[in-house]
């Protein structure tokens, strides 16, 4: 009988575009079932995958540092939503940002259960004009301005933070997004007057002057270095560059093109890498930020496509 109404249960779920999940309210918290738009927010393709790649309780969910207990949310009683946010990783290695509501319930057949609704705040904030971390472009914003420009005098510029998520592990969310938005406070300096987006978690984009952009980018990489004081978590960047006039079909391509090539300085440890500098280039009567020593790291910065 339970099977029987265990299928319906999905039957039904499966067709809401809402994430959601059912846990066990008897301590265990362990996953019941999540519905196919709860498997699509964590990037999984199946039940199977989604239950491995979380282990099967709430727990699982998201990052150690945002875990509370369920009870902790629900114990006022049943009937209640109750508001919760967390940082999770999904199963390609993304860290997002969740949000939802967590409700204690009493099923008739299934009993005591917390019924879990969440929605991807990433996707939500892509379409505002600025980042509510780090106060740069969101997504969709940035992608219209660049569209009225061409890419000749001006390139395509992807960043990547490495192996964030080990930061945010190391010391928390509310560091880490002090880290985003130090990361933000480098790039205005070393790319001033240009478009700068704040894509994802991790992922930042530049619209930058081809002449320079190279310079400016080891310049913020070198900086971020001195912040995090790991070299296992880099600022590291990829630049689409065009030697004709390419119009604003190509934006998305183009910045596609930029972040695989910054994706391939993880698999080639011989791309060209440029000397450090202690300040930013100059242009025109641009502020310099105060002169710092470091020590470079040995790994590549960046990476260039072009055609």
């Amino acid at each position: 009988m339970k099977n029987e109404l265990l299928r319906t249960f999905i039957t039904a779920y499966d067709l809401l575009p809402t994430a959601i999940c059912f846990f066990r309210a008897d301590g265990s918290e362990e996953l019941l079932f999540a519905n196919r738009a709860a498997l699509a927010l964590y990037q999984c393709d199946d039940r199977v995958t989604f239950r491995k790649h979380t282990g099967g309780h709430f727990r699982g969910l998201m990052l150690e540092d945002d875990y509370r207990p369920l009870e902790a949310f629900t114990r006022h009683g049943t009937g209640r939503e109750h508001y919760l946010t967390f940082q999770y990783r999904s199963h390609h290695h993304h860290i997002l940002r969740a949000e939802g509501y967590v409700q204690a319930i009493v099923h008739p057949e299934f009993g005591a259960l917390y019924c879990v609704t969440l929605s991807d705040v990433s996707q939500r904030s892509a379409s505002l004009e600025s980042d509510q971390v780090t106060q740069l472009m969101g997504m969709h914003a940035f992608f219209r301005r660049v569209a009225d420009g061409t890419f000749t005098d001006y390139c395509p510029v992807y960043f990547n933070l490495t192996n964030f998520r080990l930061y945010n592990t190391t010391h928390g969310i509310q560091r880490g997004d002090a880290c985003l938005r130090h990361v933000a406070k480098v790039l205005r300096e070393a790319f001033p007057g240009k478009l700068l987006a704040h894509l994802s978690a991790d992922n930042f984009a530049v619209f930058a002057d081809t002449s320079d952009a190279q310079e400016r980018i080891e310049y913020a990489s070198e900086q971020v270095a001195l912040f995090i004081n790991n070299p296992n978590i880099e600022l590291k960047a990829g630049i689409r560059i065009f030697d004709n006039d390419a119009d604003a079909s190509q934006t998305t391509r183009a910045f596609d093109e930029a972040k695989l090539a910054c994706e391939s300085i993880k698999r080639d440890a011989h791309l060209r890498r440029l000397q450090p500098r202690n300040g930013p280039p100059a242009h025109d009567e641009e502020l310099r930020p105060p002169r710092r020593a470091s020590t470079p790291s040995t790994a590549p910065k960046w990476a260039a496509s072009s055609r």
